[in-house]
């Protein structure tokens, strides 16, 4: 990855997983667009640092979802505890 991408990135990670105590732990999926299995695996390492989630999965975005956000990008998708 490179350098200004894993600061936005890990910035990203943070600011969504700020307040653990509300976040059910049990599963996360990244959904991605363009990014290799390093690239992958960084992000996972940064959001086990952040918050250790029982379940990773990874999802691939669709096409819809990757020509609007580009290569590249991520998103977090959890559950919240009520």
């Amino acid at each position: 990855m490179a350098g200004n991408f894993v600061h936005v990135a890990r910035k990203y990670v943070r600011k969504t997983l700020k307040n653990t105590a509300d976040i059910d732990k049990n599963i996360l999926f990244i959904t991605y667009a363009g990014m290799d299995a390093q690239s992958l695996k960084e992000i996972r390492d940064m959001i086990q640092q952040q918050c250790a989630f029982k379940h990773i999965y990874f999802q691939k975005a669709s096409s819809a979802i990757s020509s609007n956000c580009g290569s590249g990008s991520f998103g977090l998708l959890f559950l919240r505890k009520s």
